[in-house]
């Protein structure tokens, strides 16, 4: 893992959706590789969160 993408991805967690897309563009002008583990980790972030909303459905 890239040393910085932990730092990056929990930066970018902070963020509203519109906003990330712009700064994960910023940082792949600097560093393609830290954006798409950076972009990995946001999509691993969010099917986690999908998967656990659907998961309670159902459980009122």
């Amino acid at each position: 893992m890239h040393p910085r993408a932990q730092e990056m991805f929990e930066q970018l967690c902070d963020l509203p959706e519109a906003d990330r897309d712009a700064r994960l563009s910023e940082i792949a002008i600097e560093d393609s590789v830290l954006a798409d583990e950076v972009r990995s980790l946001l999509g691993t972030y969010q099917d986690c969160g999908a998967f656990l909303a659907d998961a309670t459905v159902g459980f009122e």
